[in-house]
């Protein structure tokens, strides 16, 4: 009995270990939640101090293209991008600091920075004001400076540090999350090693008050047949020494007192051993009850188990699931950035010509000697002003295809759209006597209408535009299907482009490979911004004088 007693507790001291293991656990499960919410919150965060970085950028360069817009036209309409550049960079860099202060970025440099920003606002105000007063000495004076260089220098610094500190944070908060992972297979590893064998004991255990309880049913039994012979050998005796009594009256009473008194004391053993039996089966009973109790606990303890592993499961696939987002959220961020960054810089280089002419021919303008050489330079300075608001258009036109909203893509008709797109360029093909031929084994696509027809437009127009002389034009359309996409195939025979030397550079906006024919260069921009907008990919493959072949993936519905 002792030896039971001893067992009892150490059973109760590592269910109740367990039940405090679980608790525990519990509260894991509950801290790798918050780990995973803080994460989120954190990237989110991150993310949108990046494209506030990158759009008080933009605010710059809106601020820089107002400012030379209106200082060369003297233009109103042309300071919408100035005063829309004045409204925003207070809101953005309130919001930047409040960001950056919330996540702990030492504000020292920002604050650095922001007085910068500032200053150089208060400069392009000055030359607002100059330019009001038409004073264009000192207006010239304060731009030849180009005091914005060296604000862009540092901001560029600025976006920098911030990509470093932020990613450090996605560091530290993916860290935190792994230990709290690891923390939680600790702690389900020792929940199993402790559950198991205190199952296999207490299994053991019960097994083994089943065979007591079944060992004293026997000797209960037993002892009750021998009680039966004992009677049946004392009733035997009776008889017969009632038959003696007969004769012996006085051994007979004297018989009979001692057989009551024997009789009293079995009355007496059989009442000792009905109470015996009635204590076993309480114990028995007991038993059973803590059997079946430690069976539900069993259960229970499996249940959780099988819940923790589901709930693990799904937070590891949720993870995985959230990082691959970031990382192509990431990708395509650094792809538009770069993007923009190369647009920027034709887009300036383009304005900055005609910018340069104009102020040229007015310079020259004040040595005109005759009404005629005014008219010239008249006429060539519109010219110039021409070029610039073409640029400007390129580059609405371009920002109007960046953000197309998906929800609108509707099923558009191929041979519709490529009939249509024939049609506008009928005289040129007719004249050239080009043969085109189309093979469209898939005749539908998820687009919009006129993006589809410019961008058939644009790679037939430059396979007439670039056509061999030494051989007839041949144009072929083809449409299938490929995999989980609709691929559309544009192929010449004409002069073909030096992939060796410009594979780089195709797509560049106002960049052209062949000069004897007229042209911008916008063409082959505007179908690779067309077709990823539509969700698209464009691959190019060209020979040298034997052709090009264009082919644009769609992605099925």
């Amino acid at each position: 009995m002792v030896k039971l007693h001893f067992s009892g507790k150490v059973i109760y001291t590592i269910v109740c270990l367990i039940a405090v293991l679980l608790l525990i656990n519990t509260a894991l499960m509950y801290r790798n939640n918050q780990v995973i919410v803080r994460n989120k919150v954190m990237q989110e965060e991150a993310d949108s101090i990046k494209l506030l970085s990158v759009e008080m950028m933009r605010t710059l360069h809106l601020l820089d293209l107002g400012l030379r817009g209106y200082a060369i036209s003297a233009s109103k309409q042309l300071l919408a991008p100035y005063d829309s550049s004045i409204v925003r960079k207070d809101r953005i860099m309130n919001k930047l600091q409040s960001a950056l202060t919330k996540q702990g970025y030492p504000m020292q440099d920002f604050k650095t920075l922001r007085s910068h920003i500032n200053d150089y606002y208060g400069i392009a105000i000055e030359m607002k004001s100059l330019l009001d007063k038409a004073d264009q000495q000192l207006f010239k004076k304060l731009f030849d400076e180009d005091r914005g260089f060296t604000l862009q220098r540092d901001y560029r610094k600025f976006l920098a540090d911030v990509q470093v500190f932020e990613n450090s944070i996605a560091r530290t908060a993916k860290a935190k999350h792994a230990q709290a992972l690891l923390f939680s297979y600790w702690m389900q590893g020792i929940l199993f090693l402790l559950c198991v064998p205190t199952l296999l004991y207490l299994a053991h255990y019960a097994n083994k008050t089943f065979w007591l309880a079944e060992e004293l049913n026997q000797s209960q039994r037993e002892k009750a047949e021998l009680l039966t012979r004992e009677n049946k050998t004392l009733e035997d005796q009776v008889q017969a020494r009632t038959n003696d009594l007969l004769l012996m009256n006085e051994e007979i009473v004297a018989q009979n007192e001692e057989i009551i008194s024997q009789n009293e004391e079995i009355v007496a053993t059989n009442d000792q051993l009905f109470a015996q039996r009635q204590e076993i089966e309480k114990q028995h009973d007991a038993l059973r009850m803590h059997y079946d109790a430690l069976q539900e606990a069993h259960k229970t303890i499996a249940s959780q188990h099988t819940l923790i592993q589901q709930y693990n499961k799904d937070l590891v696939r949720e993870v995985e699931s959230q990082t691959k987002d970031l990382l192509r959220a990431n990708v395509e961020l650094k792809e538009r950035n770069a993007q923009l960054e190369q647009f920027t810089y034709v887009i300036s280089h383009n304005l900055r010509g005609p910018m340069s002419r104009i102020q040229g021919l007015a310079g020259i303008m004040a040595y005109a000697t005759n009404e005629a050489e005014v008219l010239d330079i008249g006429q060539k300075m519109n010219v110039s002003t021409q070029d610039m608001d073409r640029v400007i258009k390129d580059l609405t036109m371009i920002m109007e295809i960046r953000n197309i909203n998906h929800k609108t893509l509707e099923e558009i008709s191929l041979p519709e759209v490529l009939a249509h797109a024939m049609q506008l360029l009928q005289y040129e093909i007719h004249e050239c006597r080009a043969i085109i031929d189309t093979n469209l084994q898939v005749k539908t696509i998820y687009a919009l209408t006129a993006y589809a027809e410019s961008i058939f437009y644009n790679l037939i127009s430059n396979a007439i535009k670039y056509r061999s002389p030494d051989r007839h034009l041949v144009i072929q359309v083809f449409s299938y299907q490929k995999d989980r996409d609709v691929v559309i195939e544009v192929r010449d025979n004409g002069l073909g482009i030096d992939m060796v030397q410009f594979s780089e550079k195709i797509f560049v906006p106002y960049k052209r490979f062949h000069l004897h024919v007229p042209g911008r260069g916008l063409g082959l921009y505007l179908v690779k911004t067309q077709v990823e907008s539509l969700e698209g990919k464009l691959e190019v493959e060209s020979t040298v004088n034997e052709g090009t072949v264009f082919k644009i993936y769609f992605p099925s519905r």
